[in-house]
């Protein structure tokens, strides 16, 4: 849906919508997904959706140290995705 929409306001506030889930009142399956959702965004989208890298960063970074490991290593696979789409480490951003 987002890659037909033209707008990339539409896409943070939907990205940002959806990474809510990702805050810990949730289950891990709920914050799991809605990682799963932002990491096909980015691998879609490709470096379109940068726009969105940071608004993302915060929720990456508490995703990175989820009380659940495959939150985590979901985390950790965006990092990538994301180092490898700009090619630089976004580690120092993510602390």
């Amino acid at each position: 849906m987002l890659e037909r929409i033209n707008n990339e306001s539409l896409w943070i506030q939907m990205n940002n919508a959806i990474l809510m889930k990702t805050r810990s009142e949730h289950p891990w399956q709920v914050r799991q997904g809605a990682l799963k959702i932002t990491e096909h965004l980015f691998a879609k989208m490709g470096e379109r959706f940068l726009v969105a890298l940071n608004d993302t960063l915060p929720f990456l970074s508490e995703s990175l140290e989820d009380e659940h490991p495959d939150v985590e290593m979901t985390a950790k696979e965006i990092v990538k995705k994301v180092e490898t789409l700009t090619g630089a480490t976004i580690q120092d951003y993510l602390k």
